[in-house]
């Protein structure tokens, strides 16, 4: 699974306010001493009536290995259950292969979407 992000008070209000944002599809793993050692969020798609997607699943790096990424990918399935979505989907870098296993595991199956690429730097 990905390192969890440092993000600061200004991205977590912005993802707040964001219309995607779903409270229930924020699920969080923590430690006895309050620390978030893993985390997987579920989100409304902006204009797809009954289509959520899995955004940012991530462990820290102490916690890896536990299956807390598993536990609250299927807690998110559940959730989008709860809320009637007729289908979820998720974005996975290829070069991921933890988290690629465990999205073919819980039934997600690949998609092609785009090819990006890249030459030289930017410059101004």
């Amino acid at each position: 699974t990905c390192a969890l992000p440092i993000f600061s008070p200004e991205d977590f209000r912005q993802r707040l306010a964001s219309p995607r944002f779903l409270p229930r599809g924020t699920l969080l793993a923590v430690t006895p001493g309050g620390a978030v050692a893993a985390l997987s969020e579920l989100e409304q798609e902006d204009d797809q009536r009954g289509r959520l997607n899995t955004g940012l699943t991530g462990t820290h790096r102490d916690w890896r290995r536990r299956g807390l990424a598993l536990a609250l990918k299927v807690a998110a399935l559940r959730v989008a259950r709860d809320l009637g979505a007729r289908e979820v989907w998720t974005g996975n870098a290829t070069t991921n292969r933890p988290m690629l296993l465990l999205n073919e595991r819980l039934g997600f199956r690949p998609r092609v979407a785009w090819v990006e690429m890249k030459r030289g730097g930017l410059t101004e």
